[in-house]
């Protein structure tokens, strides 16, 4: 049985701290020149210590970057590079979901993805739209092909790709203030899609399908940042 994350009690200040502070860089609320612990503190009534930890999280997904003696800033979001990172996954990812097509599901990656599918079907079906939720089952979704491709170098690689500011599965759900559920409904499709291609074992399909997905999300992020930059 699914559960709807949103509405939801948050279960530590650190996930609130993280989407609130994820949310505020994302709409240009705070100063590119650099972000400290005693601003955001203040802005949120949040406590320095989860503060630290959202820090660091948004740093992972490359929205923040870090200088010893200098603390944390903004990196500067280039479409161009954000772009191009999304070309990288796409193929990538379009080659993980061949080659899983091609071994086959197992029942535990065969179990995971339609616990995915389910989920995101709950979510678009809910009122209130659960971003955080959607954010963990894209994640899970896309790590749970690209681990069982059985591919090392092309899990490093899909990683180095996603240190691209912007181009992590985490984002896409949080790019704008509401999200828009008709490109969430195509996304959702593209899901129930590859998963019927990993299970019939159609690895040209599997691959195609995941490619465009990825490249779909890609020429909406870029677009969206490439308005940015002009306003």
């Amino acid at each position: 049985m699914y559960t709807i994350a949103t509405p939801r009690p948050r279960s530590t200040l650190t996930e609130v701290a993280t989407e609130r502070l994820r949310a505020a860089v994302l709409a240009g609320q705070f100063d590119t020149g650099g972000l400290t612990e005693q601003a955001i503190c203040a802005a949120f009534a949040i406590s320095r210590t989860p503060v630290r930890a959202a820090l660091q999280v948004l740093a992972q997904e490359g929205l923040l970057e870090y200088a010893p003696q200098r603390g944390y800033r903004i990196r500067r979001q280039d479409p161009g590079l954000v772009g191009e990172a999304y070309e990288v996954r796409a193929v990538l990812e379009g080659l993980a979901a061949r080659k899983l097509a091609e071994i086959g599901l197992n029942e535990a990656v065969e179990a995971t993805l339609a616990d995915c599918v389910g989920l995101g079907t709950k979510l678009l079906s809910h009122p209130d739209f659960g971003s955080s939720a959607w954010r963990e089952m894209n994640a899970r979704f896309h790590e749970a092909i690209i681990n069982a491709a059985g591919n090392d170098l092309l899990r490093a690689t899909v990683k180095l790709a996603e240190g691209v500011p912007l181009a992590a599965m985490t984002i896409i759900a949080d790019l704008n203030p509401a999200p828009d559920r008709a490109l969430l409904r195509q996304a959702q499709a593209d899901h129930e899609a590859i998963l019927a291609a990993l299970r019939d074992g159609q690895s040209a399909r599997a691959e195609a399908r995941m490619r465009e997905h990825i490249l779909v999300a890609g020429e909406l992020i870029t677009a969206t940042l490439s308005k940015r930059t002009k306003t």
